[in-house]
């Protein structure tokens, strides 16, 4: 009994508890396929240093993880379904048939992921530029696929920031206000972005989309 106890408390004090992790450092993605034939092959985006951005492809049955502890979420793109997911670091996916047959994501519970929009205005210059023309300081960050500097940079009213980014797979953009705050946005390289008046981030004017982690809305 006193075996018991200790293996206990050495759980909590780890950080694990019996129905799953609670600590970020052990935070992961994993896919299991269940389709009976198809492959699938998937990647998983990074904002810090270190985690694989490969494509991995996935046989029926199998389960391939990817360790994130990313608290602004991560890019999960089905590369055999041509589909894009904004998830955050401790989603346990699940490859099914879809109604029209097609490859779906879903919880290990049946619920659906849906695909984020992909369809957003690009460039071909390798680099991502964000203006803050709006009258609040902003702090604004761009994840990874590979090299980079995924950190949070501080703008200023009138101020730019400049990204080396050329994945076609896309990124996300956090902007954090000085209340802390996070809103997320889809978007591609090789366009400039501005700040608007109204804190709202646009591409020649038009407002960009604002997504959203599942349970997160």
């Amino acid at each position: 009994m006193k075996k018991l106890f200790y293996l206990c408390l050495a759980a909590i004090v780890l950080g694990v508890s019996l129905t799953g992790f609670t600590d970020q450092a052990l935070a992961k993605i994993s896919i299991k396929n269940q389709l009976i034939s198809q492959k699938v092959r998937a990647s998983v985006s990074t904002w810090g240093t270190g985690g694989n951005t490969s494509i991995y492809t996935i046989e029926p049955g199998k389960t391939e993880s990817w360790k994130r502890s990313d608290p602004d979420g991560v890019l999960v793109v089905n590369h055999s379904a041509n589909k894009t997911y904004f998830m955050s670091s401790f989603e346990s996916v699940v490859a099914e048939y879809g109604s029209d047959d097609t490859q779906v994501f879903q919880t290990t519970y049946g619920e659906l992921f849906y695909p984020i929009n992909t369809d957003v205005p690009s460039g071909t210059n390798g680099k991502i530029k964000v203006k803050n023309n709006s009258n609040a300081t902003i702090q604004v960050a761009i994840n990874k696929w590979g090299s980079g500097n995924g950190t949070y940079f501080t703008l200023n009213p009138g101020n730019s920031e400049s990204w080396s980014r050329n994945d076609e797979r896309g990124y996300i953009m956090a902007i954090k206000n000085e209340n802390n705050y996070r809103k997320y946005y889809y978007i591609k390289p090789g366009k400039d972005i501005e700040i608007n008046s109204l804190g709202e981030p646009t591409i020649d004017g038009v407002r960009i989309q604002q997504i959203f982690m599942p349970g997160k809305m």
